[in-house]
């Protein structure tokens, strides 16, 4: 497997005595004393492009006995400033807060209804310097826990794994928020306007070439495909430059009665699975929850159902799916004395409604879900004075994926076939 190039050791500098010492303490106890560490390189090109994730192998000692364990470390990339420093900056304090005192008060009410823990990483230390943060996590590979091919879409085991635990985040995140005075979690949190709401008119504007590029890309390779798709094709050439706003609309509730804490970047490489010895999964985490925020609950959904699954998989089972989340959601809610804020049909409607969120987070994210080798792009490159430079290479390695069996069509044309029966592409 391919392992990071370049390593950034000047972000391994972030892994500090400090940061460990508090992360051995509050999973060992105030009596281990740290005693060495190791910094090794932890994930596959394409795994992860908002951070440097690393492994650290830590020996320390306690009751005078010499032990190891290894942590996750994730670390600022520290890259050259752009419009999105300052967004990701801010992303390490909204995913150490959701993960610290969110998912901790969510857990506290699932306790009391006997049911099991928000699966997410335990945090075990951080450091929120401005342009050098870092935070310390369990380190669930060492447990058994791996990453599902993003080149695959899920099947059925693994996505009923997803929305059961979307279904059991978004309830207790109710449960949770109605116990607190001010009724908000937001309110609680240092992060409280969504992930995209701070980004500058530079960081709109590389934002929406990035999602103009990808509409036109494929707006041109639709005109030359199956004539079912000839709308498509004409709205995306006139309209590549609307993309952002459906996006970001993905973030703004139609309708508080759909209102959760959302996960918000919930595709295959933000999960981890663990399997029994005929490779079925048991146990599922989610990570990166460095976007999380409060949307529609369908935000999450769409987000999952259009970037993680193969078309025909998703056709065949989406009422599956739905109902397995809805009635999932549904159990937390009732056991906690409260009625779902939403009944089955209003969600199948409100997905119904929304899916031009999860076409254009599509555009934006199967570009790099699905690059390969040479193609997987370098975020190191995306700076302000190289953007033009960015998409342009974006606009070469969808034409490589055009030419490509399998994934492409499974997955992207795909989506197409799911937005006909919308009235999206109508638009004059």
């Amino acid at each position: 497997s391919e392992v990071q190039e370049s390593a950034p050791l000047k972000s391994y500098e972030l892994v500090t005595k400090e940061l460990l010492i508090e992360a051995l303490k509050k999973d060992k106890g105030p009596d281990a004393e740290l005693l060495s560490w190791e910094i090794i390189s932890f994930t596959n090109k394409g795994d992860n492009y908002s951070s440097i994730v690393v492994g650290i192998n830590v020996s320390y000692r306690k009751n005078k006995v010499n032990s190891e364990c290894s942590y996750v470390g994730k670390l600022n990339p520290l890259r050259p400033n752009s419009f999105n420093t300052e967004a990701m900056e801010k992303s390490y304090t909204r995913e150490t807060e959701v993960l610290d005192g969110v998912v901790e008060g969510m857990n506290y009410h699932l306790e009391q209804l006997g049911l099991d823990p928000i699966r997410t990483p335990k945090l075990f230390s951080r450091s929120l310097e401005k342009g050098r943060e870092a935070f310390v996590t369990e380190n669930l590979r060492v447990q058994g826990f791996k990453m599902y091919d993003r080149m695959k879409g899920m099947d059925l085991n693994h996505a009923l794994f997803v929305v059961k635990e979307l279904g059991r985040f978004h309830a207790s995140s109710l449960v949770f928020e109605d116990s607190l005075p001010t009724k908000s979690i937001l309110e609680i949190m240092k992060c409280r306007e969504g992930p995209f709401d701070d980004m500058d008119d530079a960081g709109l504007e590389a934002f929406e070439k990035m999602f103009s590029s990808s509409g036109e890309a494929i707006g041109n390779f639709l005109k030359t495909s199956d004539s079912k798709y000839e709308k498509c094709s004409k709205w995306l050439l006139k309209y590549a430059h609307k993309l952002i706003q459906h996006f970001l609309d993905g973030y703004s509730p139609s309708n508080d009665q759909f209102e959760v804490l959302i996960h918000a970047d919930c595709w295959t490489n933000n999960m981890l699975f663990k399997y029994n010895e005929d490779e079925i999964p048991v146990d599922f985490r989610f990570v990166d929850l460095q976007l999380s925020t409060k949307a529609s609950a369908t935000t999450d959904l769409n987000y999952f159902f259009f970037t993680s699954l193969n078309g025909d998989f998703r056709r065949k089972n989406l009422n599956t799916l739905i109902t397995t989340y809805y009635e999932t959601f549904s159990d937390v809610l009732r056991r906690a004395g409260k009625e779902p804020p939403f009944t089955y049909l209003e969600l199948k409607q409100e997905l119904h409604d929304r899916k031009s969120y999860g076409m254009a987070a599509t555009m934006l994210v199967l570009q790099f879900t699905l690059a390969q080798g040479e193609d997987i792009p370098d975020i190191d490159t995306l700076t302000d004075d190289k953007l033009e430079d960015f998409v342009e290479s974006q606009k070469k390695t969808f034409e490589k994926l055009t030419k490509r069996e399998g994934p492409f069509q499974d997955r992207y044309i795909a989506v197409f076939d799911d937005m006909l029966d919308t009235n999206i592409f109508d638009e004059e």
